[in-house]
């Protein structure tokens, strides 16, 4: 089976950090974020990832060399001289996407942690034996309609369209940016221009009359698309180790999975990872830290709810809420 990442986007929320680093190569618990939504796919056959990319392209091919990925043959859809959005870069890509079965779509910055680690299975199952033109993966959200536009389905799941305003008889649902595509969408494409995959595509697969299901699944799901949403996903995640909850032991074991060499380890006042344990004589931790591979921290060091990409040499002497990447 095939997965195609959505990685071209400029991340223009997150600067400056994503004028060095695209955003799914940006590291969330220690791994580039565009490795956490893969994970989702541990229990799927998928054999083939294709990438879409623009913004910092080289940056974004250069993660793929790394071993975890050596199962995958993975190619590149490159845009250039103008980023062609969800609808266009999926349609750019299509050369390279099977002709005769149904793929995968994800973003490649999106964190969320479900109650059911088997959801994907299985609305993979309700998607074929529906013949779906499309299925998304959705979740219950407060901010649905207000800060989110929503995804509004009525009682059986049929999308009925999207957007911030309800529409009658649906009840609205918070896109994950996770969806199963049936090959036969691409007839709702024209040609390889900047568009929307739901506003221009999906709303003209249901006017044709298609199955255009949305599949709600019970999940935490984060908001990363600025620093400080993306650090309140980071606390949430030490929250949960901390605790030692199911979902904070699945999200140890991925850490350990994605990144071997970095450990947990508690502070006296916070929690952090890392591949050594912090002389607190030096280097003081609060709330949380996440200290990625290679990295050094001068002393003394008081860092707090910050994040260290790897292989960097830090000699500030407080890090305070921030994401380093360089």
């Amino acid at each position: 089976m095939t997965l195609f990442i959505f990685a071209a986007g400029e991340g223009t929320r997150f600067r400056p950090q994503t004028e060095i680093l695209p955003k799914p190569a940006i590291p969330f618990m220690g791994s580039p974020m565009i490795k956490w939504g893969i994970e989702h796919f541990k229990n799927i056959p998928i054999k083939k990832i294709v990438v879409n990319t623009f913004h910092l392209p080289q940056q974004i091919t250069s993660l793929f060399k790394d071993p975890y990925f050596k199962q995958y043959d993975v190619q590149f859809s490159h845009e250039k001289g103008k980023i062609l959005g969800s609808g266009g870069g999926l349609l750019n890509a299509k050369g390279l996407l099977p002709s005769g079965e149904d793929f995968f779509v994800i973003n490649g910055d999106e964190f969320f942690v479900p109650e059911d680690q088997w959801f994907l299975e299985k609305a993979y199952k309700i998607h074929k034996a529906g013949n779906h033109c499309l299925t998304m993966i959705t979740t219950d959200h407060p901010e649905v309609g207000k800060k989110f536009g929503g995804v509004w389905s009525d009682v059986d799941g049929n999308i009925k369209g999207f957007g911030k305003t309800p529409m009658p008889g649906t009840f609205g649902e918070h896109n994950v940016g996770l969806m199963i595509v049936n090959p036969r969408f691409f007839k709702y494409f024209d040609k390889v221009e900047p568009t929307n995959i739901l506003y221009d595509h999906a709303v003209r697969a249901i006017e044709a009359g298609e199955k255009v299901k949305s599949i709600p699944i019970a999940m935490d799901w984060f908001e990363t698309g600025n620093k400080e949403d993306f650090l309140q996903a980071h606390e949430w995640c030490f929250e949960q180790i901390a605790l030692g909850t199911d979902k904070g032991k699945r999200i140890l074991e991925s850490v350990h999975k994605l990144t071997p060499t970095l450990g947990f380890h508690r502070s006296t006042k916070g929690y952090y990872l890392s591949e050594f344990i912090i002389d607190e004589a030096s280097v003081q931790v609060e709330n949380f830290a996440v200290i990625g591979e290679g990295s050094f921290l001068s002393n003394p060091c008081h860092i707090k709810r910050s994040v260290v990409a790897n292989n960097l040499e830090i000699f500030d002497s407080t890090i305070i809420d921030n994401v380093k990447v360089e």
